[in-house]
């Protein structure tokens, strides 16, 4: 009687055990249900945020034609590319690896007025080939304000930009009142250009060689000039102001804009100098060469290596069934060794002697075995190994 209570509360707490086991189960599961959820609801949030900000653009720097906020000319881009007869692209190589085809603008826009007027020999020396195959090179300036704005100009001069093309950089005197908008005029009659513009740097232009041609002033200080360069020309713009998605909203001049794209077909929008550079990785150079087929077929290899390493193709013994017969080595394996070793390493005639000298090895002379015996065994040695042994076992049979 006692016996069957025992085994029946035996039972009991085995099976509030299992109970208890597969609550922890159950509890466990949740947990990582809910850890889930809530790492899927952070990616889908993270996923979103990047989409708004790649979509506004606001990732890209200043004046980048990727960037759609009042600060970017992605609507300058996009309104070229709706143009029939116009082919639009972006360029992210730097200035030496960059070959455009003949009859090419290309929008320098944002430029830090430093980093123009520090700019090398072969930059410009690049510059003017493009302009002499018939390209047109924009160049237009961050705006600069007018208080704050450092003597760091005056200190770099007698630079190629100055040498070699006759241009220089200055700003207006400071006003009493920071947030006018200045205007500038139109010197030039003939042309189908806006006569006046609204101004919002302090930039201009200064001791031009006679070959630049002033197309705006702004307090009698040229903001808008142009140069031929053989069958093209180069254009500097002091304001970036003009071609922004704001001044497309609110000032839109698109006459001017036509004369800075001029008569070619071709426009490309530089992305480099904003610091936007191509570098390719190795899936780039894998595109570039055609090497996707090595690609899969690495990661085929990859996954046959995994499985091989994970799955058993002849399914293992059950632990359970193992017994301790299994824990020795076969006989029939260790004899066959033996055999073969010996075969290998000993001739036939001379087995029967080796092996009585090894035996003799582990003899105490003497004590174990008389002299006499010793010496009738080493007298087989070299009889027929299976006859001298069997004589061997007599001998030692012998009292």
């Amino acid at each position: 009687m006692n016996q069957t209570t025992n085994h029946k509360s035996q039972m009991t707490n085995h099976e509030s055990q299992i109970t208890n086991h597969e609550s922890q189960i159950t509890n466990h599961k949740i947990l990582i249900l809910f850890l889930l959820i809530i790492f899927s609801v952070f990616m889908i949030g993270m996923v979103r945020l990047f989409a708004l900000r790649f979509e506004t653009g606001d990732v890209y720097p200043k004046y980048s034609s990727l960037r759609s906020d009042p600060l970017g000319t992605r609507g300058f881009y996009e309104s070229l590319e709706n143009l029939e007869y116009v082919s639009v692209g972006r360029n992210f190589l730097r200035l030496s690896d960059m070959r455009p085809e003949q009859d090419t603008t290309i929008f320098y826009l944002g430029i830090n007025v430093y980093q123009m007027k520090s700019a090398d020999e072969l930059s410009l020396r690049h510059f003017e080939e493009i302009a002499a195959e018939g390209g047109r090179v924009i160049f237009s300036f961050f705006p600069v304000k007018r208080r704050g704005f450092t003597k760091k100009l005056k200190k770099i001069s007698s630079l190629p930009l100055a040498d070699r093309w006759g241009i220089n950089f200055s700003r207006f005197e400071p006003d009493e009142k920071p947030d006018t908008i200045k205007k500038a005029q139109k010197v030039l009659p003939e042309k189908d250009l806006p006569y006046s513009l609204s101004w919002h740097t302090a930039l201009y232009f200064e001791e031009l060689a006679n070959p630049w041609k002033v197309i705006y002033e702004c307090d009698g200080h040229p903001v808008i000039i142009e140069k031929q360069f053989g069958r093209g020309s180069i254009v500097f713009s002091a304001d970036s102001y003009l071609f922004s998605n704001e001044a497309l909203q609110k000032e839109r001049y698109p006459a001017l804009l036509l004369w800075f794209m001029g008569k070619n077909t071709r426009v490309i929008f530089d992305e480099s100098h904003l610091g936007l550079r191509e570098q390719p990785g190795v899936a780039g150079l894998a595109r570039k060469y055609g090497l996707q087929g090595l690609f899969w077929g690495i990661l085929l290899l990859a996954g046959l290596f995994v499985w091989k390493n994970s799955t058993y193709f002849v399914p293992p013994p059950d632990d359970d069934a193992l017994t301790d017969d299994y824990d020795f080595a076969s006989e029939k394996d260790t004899t066959e060794g033996m055999v073969s070793l010996l075969r290998r390493n000993i001739p036939p005639a001379e087995i029967l002697g080796v092996c009585v000298k090894e035996w003799e090895k582990s003899l105490n002379p003497g004590r174990e075995l008389p002299n006499e015996k010793l010496e009738q065994i080493k007298a087989l040695t070299d009889k027929d190994p299976v006859r001298g042994y069997q004589d061997i076992c007599q001998i030692l049979s012998k009292k």
